[in-house]
Protein backbone atom coordinates (compact mmCIF):
# COMPACT_ATOMS: atom_id res chain seq x y z
CA UNK A 1 0.00 0.00 0.00
CA UNK A 2 1.35 3.38 -0.99
CA UNK A 3 0.55 6.26 1.33
CA UNK A 4 0.95 9.76 -0.02
CA UNK A 5 1.26 12.10 2.97
CA UNK A 6 0.89 15.73 1.99
CA UNK A 7 2.62 18.44 4.00
CA UNK A 8 1.03 21.65 2.78
CA UNK A 9 3.33 24.64 3.22
CA UNK A 10 3.71 28.24 2.14
CA UNK A 11 1.23 29.37 -0.49
CA UNK A 12 -0.51 25.98 -0.34
CA UNK A 13 -1.15 26.50 3.37
CA UNK A 14 -2.25 30.05 2.68
CA UNK A 15 -4.76 28.68 0.18
CA UNK A 16 -5.85 26.00 2.65
CA UNK A 17 -6.50 28.56 5.37
CA UNK A 18 -8.11 31.34 3.36
CA UNK A 19 -9.32 30.13 -0.05
CA UNK A 20 -10.25 26.49 0.40
CA UNK A 21 -13.66 25.43 1.73
CA UNK A 22 -11.89 22.84 3.89
CA UNK A 23 -10.62 25.57 6.21
CA UNK A 24 -13.99 25.77 7.92
CA UNK A 25 -13.84 22.02 8.58
CA UNK A 26 -10.21 22.06 9.84
CA UNK A 27 -8.92 19.04 7.92
CA UNK A 28 -7.09 18.03 4.79
CA UNK A 29 -6.54 14.63 3.16
CA UNK A 30 -3.95 11.93 2.64
CA UNK A 31 -4.29 9.74 -0.44
CA UNK A 32 -3.85 6.00 0.10
CA UNK A 33 -3.48 3.69 -2.88
CA UNK A 34 -4.80 0.18 -2.22
CA UNK A 35 -2.61 -2.78 -3.14
CA UNK A 36 -4.07 -5.16 -5.72
CA UNK A 37 -4.85 -8.82 -5.35
CA UNK A 38 -2.52 -10.88 -7.52
CA UNK A 39 -1.18 -9.14 -10.60
CA UNK A 40 -4.26 -7.04 -11.28
CA UNK A 41 -3.90 -3.58 -12.76
CA UNK A 42 -7.67 -3.09 -12.98
CA UNK A 43 -9.31 -2.61 -9.57
CA UNK A 44 -12.70 -1.22 -8.58
CA UNK A 45 -14.36 -0.32 -5.29
CA UNK A 46 -18.03 -0.54 -4.31
CA UNK A 47 -17.94 1.01 -0.83
CA UNK A 48 -16.63 1.24 2.73
CA UNK A 49 -18.22 0.21 6.03
CA UNK A 50 -18.24 2.30 9.19
CA UNK A 51 -15.49 0.10 10.69
CA UNK A 52 -13.25 0.97 7.70
CA UNK A 53 -13.63 -2.23 5.68
CA UNK A 54 -13.41 -1.55 1.94
CA UNK A 55 -15.06 -3.92 -0.56
CA UNK A 56 -14.30 -4.11 -4.25
CA UNK A 57 -12.99 -6.18 -7.10
CA UNK A 58 -9.35 -6.94 -7.96
CA UNK A 59 -7.90 -9.46 -10.41
CA UNK A 60 -11.51 -10.55 -11.20
CA UNK A 61 -12.18 -11.47 -7.57
CA UNK A 62 -14.36 -9.93 -4.87
CA UNK A 63 -11.91 -8.61 -2.26
CA UNK A 64 -11.68 -6.62 0.95
CA UNK A 65 -9.13 -4.10 2.20
CA UNK A 66 -8.87 -3.84 5.99
CA UNK A 67 -7.52 -0.90 7.95
CA UNK A 68 -5.06 -1.58 10.78
CA UNK A 69 -5.35 1.21 13.38
CA UNK A 70 -2.09 0.11 15.07
CA UNK A 71 0.10 0.54 11.99
CA UNK A 72 -2.27 3.18 10.58
CA UNK A 73 -2.18 1.47 7.18
CA UNK A 74 -4.36 -0.55 4.85
CA UNK A 75 -3.66 -4.27 4.37
CA UNK A 76 -3.24 -5.75 0.91
CA UNK A 77 -6.37 -6.97 -0.83
CA UNK A 78 -7.77 -10.24 0.52
CA UNK A 79 -9.94 -12.43 -1.66
CA UNK A 80 -13.31 -13.56 -0.29
CA UNK A 81 -12.22 -17.19 -0.22
CA UNK A 82 -15.57 -18.95 -0.56
CA UNK A 83 -16.11 -17.84 -4.17
CA UNK A 84 -15.83 -19.97 -7.31
CA UNK A 85 -14.18 -18.84 -10.51
CA UNK A 86 -14.29 -15.07 -10.96
CA UNK A 87 -16.35 -12.82 -8.72
CA UNK A 88 -17.30 -9.18 -8.22
CA UNK A 89 -18.45 -7.21 -5.16
CA UNK A 90 -21.49 -5.01 -5.74
CA UNK A 91 -22.18 -3.35 -2.37
CA UNK A 92 -21.12 -3.19 1.28
CA UNK A 93 -23.41 -1.82 4.00
CA UNK A 94 -22.40 0.23 7.04
CA UNK A 95 -22.10 -2.94 9.15
CA UNK A 96 -19.66 -4.71 6.80
CA UNK A 97 -22.10 -7.09 5.04
CA UNK A 98 -21.04 -7.48 1.41
CA UNK A 99 -23.16 -8.39 -1.60
CA UNK A 100 -21.26 -10.07 -4.41
CA UNK A 101 -21.68 -12.57 -7.22
CA UNK A 102 -19.39 -15.22 -8.59
CA UNK A 103 -19.38 -16.93 -11.95
CA UNK A 104 -19.27 -20.69 -12.28
CA UNK A 105 -19.98 -22.68 -15.44
CA UNK A 106 -20.83 -19.48 -17.27
CA UNK A 107 -23.56 -18.10 -14.99
CA UNK A 108 -23.54 -15.75 -12.02
CA UNK A 109 -24.63 -16.65 -8.48
CA UNK A 110 -25.67 -14.20 -5.78
CA UNK A 111 -23.91 -14.29 -2.39
CA UNK A 112 -23.60 -12.29 0.78
CA UNK A 113 -20.55 -12.33 3.02
CA UNK A 114 -19.32 -10.84 6.27
CA UNK A 115 -16.47 -11.65 8.62
CA UNK A 116 -19.00 -12.66 11.29
CA UNK A 117 -21.43 -14.78 9.25
CA UNK A 118 -19.12 -16.09 6.53
CA UNK A 119 -20.50 -16.79 3.07
CA UNK A 120 -24.19 -17.26 2.18
CA UNK A 121 -25.22 -18.51 -1.26
CA UNK A 122 -28.45 -16.64 -2.05
CA UNK A 123 -29.29 -18.36 -5.32
CA UNK A 124 -27.57 -21.14 -7.23
CA UNK A 125 -27.89 -19.82 -10.80
CA UNK A 126 -28.33 -16.66 -12.88
CA UNK A 127 -28.55 -14.17 -10.03
CA UNK A 128 -26.91 -10.95 -8.83
CA UNK A 129 -27.42 -8.94 -5.60
CA UNK A 130 -27.32 -5.16 -6.02
CA UNK A 131 -27.88 -3.50 -2.64
CA UNK A 132 -28.05 -4.23 1.11
CA UNK A 133 -29.65 -2.05 3.74
CA UNK A 134 -28.37 -1.80 7.31
CA UNK A 135 -30.83 -4.49 8.42
CA UNK A 136 -29.21 -6.99 6.05
CA UNK A 137 -32.10 -7.11 3.55
CA UNK A 138 -30.92 -7.51 -0.04
CA UNK A 139 -32.36 -6.75 -3.47
CA UNK A 140 -31.27 -7.95 -6.89
CA UNK A 141 -32.46 -10.47 -9.43
CA UNK A 142 -32.46 -14.25 -9.84
CA UNK A 143 -33.49 -16.78 -12.44
CA UNK A 144 -32.45 -14.34 -15.13
CA UNK A 145 -34.90 -11.43 -14.90
CA UNK A 146 -36.98 -12.13 -11.77
CA UNK A 147 -36.82 -9.07 -9.47
CA UNK A 148 -35.89 -10.38 -6.03
CA UNK A 149 -35.74 -9.51 -2.37
CA UNK A 150 -33.87 -11.58 0.25
CA UNK A 151 -34.71 -11.25 3.94
CA UNK A 152 -32.10 -11.26 6.70
CA UNK A 153 -32.08 -15.09 6.69
CA UNK A 154 -31.48 -15.24 2.94
CA UNK A 155 -35.04 -16.29 2.05
CA UNK A 156 -36.09 -14.94 -1.36
CA UNK A 157 -39.28 -13.22 -2.47
CA UNK A 158 -40.06 -12.54 -6.12
CA UNK A 159 -41.21 -8.95 -6.56
CA UNK A 160 -44.01 -7.95 -8.90
CA UNK A 161 -43.17 -7.00 -12.46
CA UNK A 162 -43.85 -3.64 -14.04
CA UNK A 163 -46.81 -3.51 -16.46
CA UNK A 164 -46.14 -4.80 -19.94
CA UNK A 165 -43.52 -7.20 -21.26
CA UNK A 166 -40.66 -6.18 -18.99
CA UNK A 167 -37.36 -7.13 -17.41
CA UNK A 168 -37.16 -5.59 -13.98
CA UNK A 169 -34.02 -5.05 -11.92
CA UNK A 170 -34.16 -3.75 -8.33
CA UNK A 171 -31.07 -1.69 -7.52
CA UNK A 172 -31.62 -0.12 -4.10
CA UNK A 173 -33.42 -0.62 -0.78
CA UNK A 174 -33.67 1.66 2.25
CA UNK A 175 -33.99 0.66 5.91
CA UNK A 176 -37.79 0.83 5.81
CA UNK A 177 -37.94 -1.66 2.95
CA UNK A 178 -38.85 0.66 0.05
CA UNK A 179 -37.11 -0.57 -3.10
CA UNK A 180 -36.13 1.13 -6.35
CA UNK A 181 -34.83 -0.03 -9.68
CA UNK A 182 -35.23 -0.09 -13.43
CA UNK A 183 -37.77 -1.75 -15.74
CA UNK A 184 -37.12 -2.50 -19.39
CA UNK A 185 -40.41 -2.37 -21.30
CA UNK A 186 -40.13 -3.96 -24.74
CA UNK A 187 -41.91 -1.84 -27.35
CA UNK A 188 -43.59 -3.11 -30.49
CA UNK A 189 -40.74 -1.86 -32.66
CA UNK A 190 -38.19 -3.83 -30.67
CA UNK A 191 -36.97 -0.72 -28.82
CA UNK A 192 -36.77 -0.66 -25.05
CA UNK A 193 -38.52 1.95 -22.93
CA UNK A 194 -36.73 2.06 -19.60
CA UNK A 195 -38.45 3.29 -16.47
CA UNK A 196 -37.22 4.24 -13.00
CA UNK A 197 -39.56 2.30 -10.67
CA UNK A 198 -40.45 2.03 -6.97
CA UNK A 199 -41.82 -0.85 -4.87
CA UNK A 200 -43.33 0.30 -1.57
CA UNK A 201 -42.97 -3.23 -0.12
CA UNK A 202 -42.48 -6.84 -1.19
CA UNK A 203 -46.16 -7.35 -2.08
CA UNK A 204 -46.85 -4.10 -3.95
CA UNK A 205 -46.74 -3.53 -7.70
CA UNK A 206 -43.99 -1.16 -8.88
CA UNK A 207 -44.86 2.25 -10.26
CA UNK A 208 -42.81 4.49 -12.55
CA UNK A 209 -41.20 7.81 -11.65
CA UNK A 210 -41.63 10.82 -13.88
CA UNK A 211 -38.52 11.69 -15.86
CA UNK A 212 -37.01 14.83 -17.37
CA UNK A 213 -38.81 14.32 -20.65
CA UNK A 214 -40.87 11.82 -22.57
CA UNK A 215 -37.65 10.03 -23.44
CA UNK A 216 -37.18 6.30 -23.09
CA UNK A 217 -34.63 5.99 -20.31
CA UNK A 218 -34.90 6.11 -16.56
CA UNK A 219 -33.15 4.30 -13.71
CA UNK A 220 -33.59 4.60 -9.93
CA UNK A 221 -30.31 3.57 -8.29
CA UNK A 222 -30.52 4.29 -4.53
CA UNK A 223 -33.02 5.44 -1.91
CA UNK A 224 -32.25 6.74 1.59
CA UNK A 225 -34.38 6.79 4.75
CA UNK A 226 -35.67 10.26 3.89
CA UNK A 227 -37.08 8.59 0.76
CA UNK A 228 -34.87 10.65 -1.54
CA UNK A 229 -34.10 8.69 -4.69
CA UNK A 230 -30.97 9.09 -6.82
CA UNK A 231 -30.95 7.90 -10.41
CA UNK A 232 -30.77 8.84 -14.07
CA UNK A 233 -33.24 10.28 -16.54
CA UNK A 234 -32.91 10.70 -20.26
CA UNK A 235 -32.90 14.19 -21.75
CA UNK A 236 -32.80 13.05 -25.37
CA UNK A 237 -31.87 9.92 -27.29
CA UNK A 238 -28.17 10.36 -26.52
CA UNK A 239 -27.96 11.97 -23.08
CA UNK A 240 -28.98 10.97 -19.57
CA UNK A 241 -28.68 13.19 -16.50
CA UNK A 242 -28.02 12.36 -12.87
CA UNK A 243 -31.16 13.42 -10.98
CA UNK A 244 -32.87 13.36 -7.58
CA UNK A 245 -36.50 12.59 -6.79
CA UNK A 246 -38.11 13.82 -3.54
CA UNK A 247 -40.98 12.14 -1.71
CA UNK A 248 -43.34 15.15 -1.78
CA UNK A 249 -46.41 13.35 -0.38
CA UNK A 250 -47.63 9.84 0.44
CA UNK A 251 -46.46 7.45 -2.29
CA UNK A 252 -45.64 10.40 -4.56
CA UNK A 253 -42.17 11.29 -5.83
CA UNK A 254 -41.31 14.31 -7.94
CA UNK A 255 -38.11 14.96 -9.84
CA UNK A 256 -36.76 17.95 -7.90
CA UNK A 257 -33.14 18.31 -9.05
CA UNK A 258 -31.08 17.84 -12.19
CA UNK A 259 -27.49 17.48 -10.97
CA UNK A 260 -25.94 17.16 -14.42
CA UNK A 261 -27.64 20.31 -15.72
CA UNK A 262 -26.49 22.34 -12.71
CA UNK A 263 -22.86 21.26 -13.19
CA UNK A 264 -22.99 21.73 -16.95
CA UNK A 265 -23.98 25.36 -16.33
CA UNK A 266 -20.54 25.93 -14.73
CA UNK A 267 -18.66 23.74 -17.19
CA UNK A 268 -18.28 20.84 -14.72
CA UNK A 269 -19.05 17.11 -14.84
CA UNK A 270 -20.17 14.62 -12.20
CA UNK A 271 -17.44 12.22 -11.08
CA UNK A 272 -19.32 9.76 -8.89
CA UNK A 273 -21.82 10.16 -6.05
CA UNK A 274 -23.12 8.33 -2.96
CA UNK A 275 -26.58 8.89 -1.46
CA UNK A 276 -26.39 9.18 2.35
CA UNK A 277 -28.97 10.10 4.98
CA UNK A 278 -27.81 13.72 5.15
CA UNK A 279 -27.51 14.32 1.42
CA UNK A 280 -25.81 13.29 -1.78
CA UNK A 281 -21.99 13.31 -1.61
CA UNK A 282 -19.69 13.21 -4.59
CA UNK A 283 -16.96 14.65 -6.79
CA UNK A 284 -17.18 16.93 -9.74
CA UNK A 285 -14.39 18.07 -12.07
CA UNK A 286 -14.32 21.72 -13.11
CA UNK A 287 -13.13 23.24 -16.38
CA UNK A 288 -9.58 23.48 -15.03
CA UNK A 289 -9.43 19.78 -14.24
CA UNK A 290 -9.66 20.39 -10.47
CA UNK A 291 -11.73 17.96 -8.40
CA UNK A 292 -14.28 19.24 -5.88
CA UNK A 293 -15.72 17.24 -2.99
CA UNK A 294 -19.31 18.39 -2.49
CA UNK A 295 -22.62 17.59 -0.86
CA UNK A 296 -26.08 18.34 -2.21
CA UNK A 297 -28.62 18.97 0.55
CA UNK A 298 -32.40 19.36 0.46
CA UNK A 299 -34.65 21.74 2.36
CA UNK A 300 -38.37 21.90 1.57
CA UNK A 301 -37.72 20.01 -1.68
CA UNK A 302 -35.19 22.62 -2.84
CA UNK A 303 -31.59 21.51 -3.35
CA UNK A 304 -28.32 23.36 -2.87
CA UNK A 305 -24.67 22.43 -3.36
CA UNK A 306 -22.15 22.71 -0.53
CA UNK A 307 -18.48 22.87 -1.47
CA UNK A 308 -16.66 20.75 1.12
CA UNK A 309 -13.12 20.50 -0.24
CA UNK A 310 -11.06 21.55 -3.25
CA UNK A 311 -8.36 19.04 -4.20
CA UNK A 312 -5.52 21.22 -5.45
CA UNK A 313 -2.45 18.99 -4.96
CA UNK A 314 -3.67 15.66 -3.59
CA UNK A 315 -4.43 14.17 -7.00
CA UNK A 316 -1.18 15.04 -8.73
CA UNK A 317 -0.25 12.12 -11.03
CA UNK A 318 -3.81 10.72 -10.74
CA UNK A 319 -6.38 10.83 -13.54
CA UNK A 320 -9.97 9.67 -14.03
CA UNK A 321 -10.85 10.02 -10.34
CA UNK A 322 -14.33 8.68 -9.51
CA UNK A 323 -16.01 8.99 -6.09
CA UNK A 324 -17.66 5.80 -4.77
CA UNK A 325 -18.55 6.11 -1.07
CA UNK A 326 -17.93 7.86 2.25
CA UNK A 327 -18.32 6.36 5.73
CA UNK A 328 -19.21 7.89 9.09
CA UNK A 329 -15.51 8.43 9.82
CA UNK A 330 -15.20 10.72 6.80
CA UNK A 331 -13.04 8.29 4.78
CA UNK A 332 -13.71 8.60 1.05
CA UNK A 333 -13.12 5.70 -1.35
CA UNK A 334 -13.08 5.66 -5.11
CA UNK A 335 -11.30 4.52 -8.24
CA UNK A 336 -8.71 6.33 -10.33
CA UNK A 337 -5.78 5.83 -12.64
CA UNK A 338 -2.28 6.06 -11.17
CA UNK A 339 0.87 5.31 -13.18
CA UNK A 340 -1.28 3.75 -15.91
CA UNK A 341 -3.16 1.40 -13.59
CA UNK A 342 -6.81 1.57 -12.57
CA UNK A 343 -6.65 1.36 -8.80
CA UNK A 344 -8.62 1.97 -5.62
CA UNK A 345 -7.89 4.92 -3.35
CA UNK A 346 -8.91 5.93 0.17
CA UNK A 347 -8.84 9.56 1.30
CA UNK A 348 -8.33 10.03 5.04
CA UNK A 349 -8.92 13.27 6.90
CA UNK A 350 -6.01 14.85 8.75
CA UNK A 351 -6.78 17.69 11.21
CA UNK A 352 -5.28 21.07 10.47
CA UNK A 353 -3.16 22.31 13.42
CA UNK A 354 -5.06 24.55 15.82
CA UNK A 355 -2.57 27.34 15.26
CA UNK A 356 -2.52 28.75 11.72
CA UNK A 357 0.22 31.36 11.08
CA UNK A 358 -0.82 34.89 10.25
CA UNK A 359 -0.83 35.68 6.50
CA UNK A 360 2.36 37.81 6.71
CA UNK A 361 4.17 35.02 8.55
CA UNK A 362 3.25 32.61 5.78
CA UNK A 363 4.47 35.02 3.12
CA UNK A 364 7.82 35.42 4.90
CA UNK A 365 8.19 31.65 5.09
CA UNK A 366 7.31 31.13 1.44
CA UNK A 367 10.85 31.69 0.12
CA UNK A 368 12.00 28.62 2.01
CA UNK A 369 8.87 26.49 2.05
CA UNK A 370 7.29 26.81 -1.38
CA UNK A 371 5.38 23.84 -2.69
CA UNK A 372 4.27 20.47 -1.51
CA UNK A 373 6.54 17.82 0.00
CA UNK A 374 5.57 14.18 -0.40
CA UNK A 375 6.74 11.24 1.61
CA UNK A 376 6.06 7.87 0.05
CA UNK A 377 5.90 4.91 2.38
CA UNK A 378 5.66 1.33 1.15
Amino acid sequence: MKKFVLFVCSFSLLQLAYNNPVSANSYYYTVNQMDSYGSSNLDYVCGISDDNLIAGTSDNHAVIWEYDPVSESWAAAQRIESTYGSSSATYINANGLIAYFDKDLGYSRAHSWSAAQGDTLLHSSYSEPMDINENGQIVGHRGGSNPSYWDTSGNPTTLQMYSGNTYVYPRGINNTGIMVGMAYELGGSGAYNNHAVVWMNTSSAPFALEGLSAGNYGSAEKINDNNVIFGYSQVNTDTSHAVLWSNTSANVWELTYDISAELESIGATVKGVSLEEDGLYGFYEDVSGIFHFVRWVEENFAWSREELYLFSDEFDSWTDMVFADINDNGIIVGTGTYEGETTVFALTQIPVPDSIPEPMTIVLLSSALIGVIRRIRY
